[in-house]
């Protein structure tokens, strides 16, 4: 999908159906740090998606973080709360096969004189949905893995995270799609590199159902709602699938 005028001279963010082979996705990460994945889900699943979600929507408390915007503080536990995004979204083939690409670790020992060889896959560390109104302002640029204190060395793109982000409406930039600094997964710490500078970002332009995966190291974050007159809101289903954190979902 072509960048918007003001963002023509960044790069695109790749986009690949949802049937493309494994290995064509993880390269892309790999070289890019994110990717549109087109016809992730139906937009019947997406409906299914959305009445699960409205009775929550009520209860939410008060955000006092600043990495979301206070007047539409995101659901969390959401894997809790809507079982068609655990089993359609969470455990799609494509998300689970990319992040075990990605953050497989294996690795051997030995007992009674035989090498065994031991892997970790990786698991659900957050799941929440978020429902951007009009007006909102963007979302800090980060790192989805800032909060793992994960060290990020120049050129190597690594990281402990793959987070996934579903589109419950079709996203643009005027709706506050997500942004993103393509190639930026292989930065220095801002403290060396110095701070993501949003004029660097292109726009993860997305049909109801599609969904983008992003590498923890990449920076990012949700653009500005400025839809007007008001009534656009921009809904995202987002999980993150990490290499050392326990699926925990709460009895409610």
């Amino acid at each position: 999908m072509p960048n918007p005028p003001h963002q023509a001279h960044n790069p695109e963010v790749v986009e690949l159906d949802a049937s493309a082979p494994i290995q064509d996705i993880v390269d892309i990460i790999k070289r890019d740090g994110g990717i549109i994945i087109k016809n992730f889900l139906s937009p019947e699943t997406i409906d299914k998606i959305h009445a699960e979600s409205q009775p929550y929507w009520g209860k939410l408390g008060t955000y006092q973080g600043k990495l979301f915007y206070a007047g539409n503080p995101p659901l969390s536990g959401f894997a809790g709360k809507s079982p068609t995004f655990s089993h359609e979204a969470i455990n799609h083939p494509t998300f689970r096969e990319v992040a075990k690409a990605l953050l497989k670790e294996e690795s051997n020992v030995y007992r009674d004189g035989k090498r065994y060889t031991c892997v970790s896959n990786p698991v659900l560390a957050v799941s929440e949905a978020f429902n951007r109104g009009s007006p909102s302002t963007a979302q800090q640029l980060h790192r989805d893995d800032m909060a793992q204190h994960f060290d990020h060395l120049e050129g190597s793109g690594e990281s402990s995270l793959l987070g996934l982000l579903v589109a419950g409406v079709d996203t643009n930039f005027v709706n506050g799609a997500t942004q993103v600094i393509v190639g930026s997964r292989k930065w220095p710490e801002a403290a060396i590199k110095g701070p993501a500078g949003r004029s660097l970002c292109s726009t993860c332009e997305m049909s109801k159902g599609d969904a983008v995966f992003i590498i923890g190291s990449i920076w990012h974050g949700a653009g500005e709602n400025k839809t007007n007159p008001p009534g656009e809101n921009e809904r995202g289903y987002r999980c993150v699938y990490d290499k050392n954190q326990s699926l925990t979902v709460t009895e409610d």
